[in-house]
């Protein structure tokens, strides 16, 4: 073999190792009801009959698989880890290799669960995209939901810890715990992580209003929270005493008695 055709055969095989990978590390391994597997290579549309228990083909980069009303299917990957696909979902399969992270799927509609293995007491860098957010595994087992028709994606963790952001904006990230969720909204950054039962609610800001304009601080002194109100602010209870909500307050909140917390001084003897 000449040295150039041993070139050719190193850069094919940098070529096709990630589909080799990809077809390798995605296994089918049950499926229920209607599922319709679209290949990459052509435009035939694989309809599998469940029923006859198939020989199931491993999924290639660019596979769009279909799942449909009642429908559900199971994934292997060859570390161990699985994805239970659940009806009316629809998802790609993405090139293997990322940027530090191994992609796994695009989740373009429903609802996936992932439940990722720890290999030497870490959870594997894998990725999985949606049209409203990239999700990197930091934990073990959690829930992926896109909404097509509302361009939302919610992540739901339930055991360890997973980052959610939004495509193109990398500037902010929602880390979640086993047992917290978020939201992105297409073209926003994850809401603030509630936990599984709460609502989602906007994530808080203040606003900020300079006190100098016009050289009039009096001016605008109404319109600034003070440090007291903010001390105060996510209390129910005291919410009247807020001076954004109660003008009549003329920018003074009411005293609120609150416990003393007594802590050890630095010899030992309690203050």
């Amino acid at each position: 073999m000449t040295r150039k055709q041993t070139w050719l055969l190193v850069a094919l095989g940098v070529l096709i190792a990630p589909t080799v990978m990809s077809a390798q590390g995605i296994r089918v391994t049950s499926a229920l009801g209607p599922v319709e597997i679209v290949p990459a290579s052509g435009p035939v549309l694989a309809r599998a009959d469940t029923r006859g228990a198939p020989e199931w083909p491993l999924l290639q980069i660019g596979d769009e698989v279909r799942i449909g009303p009642s429908g559900q299917m199971t994934l292997e990957l060859a570390d161990g880890s699985y994805m239970v696909v659940y009806e009316n979902t629809t998802f790609v399969v993405e090139p293997y290799w990322g940027a530090g992270e191994r992609n796994l799927l695009r989740v373009l509609l429903g609802k996936i669960r992932f439940h990722v293995q720890r290999l030497g007491g870490s959870p594997n860098p894998y990725r999985i995209h949606t049209p409203t957010a990239l999700i990197a595994v930091r934990g073990t087992d959690f829930d992926v939901r896109v909404d097509a028709q509302a361009a939302t994606t919610e992540v739901w963790t339930h055991e360890g810890r997973v980052t959610v952001e939004s495509p193109g904006r990398d500037d902010r990230e929602a880390v979640l715990d086993a047992g917290y969720k978020t939201l992105v909204r297409a073209g926003q950054h994850p809401l603030r992580p509630v936990v599984h039962d709460a609502e989602f609610g906007a994530s808080r800001s203040l606003q900020v209003v300079r006190t100098d304009v016009g050289g009039n601080p009096k001016a605008v002194a109404r319109a600034v929270p003070s440090l007291e109100s903010l001390g105060i602010d996510n209390d129910r209870r005291n919410r009247i005493a807020d001076p954004l909500a109660n003008p009549n307050l003329n920018g003074a909140a009411p005293p609120i008695p609150r416990a003393k917390l007594s802590y050890p001084s630095p010899s030992g003897s309690g203050r």
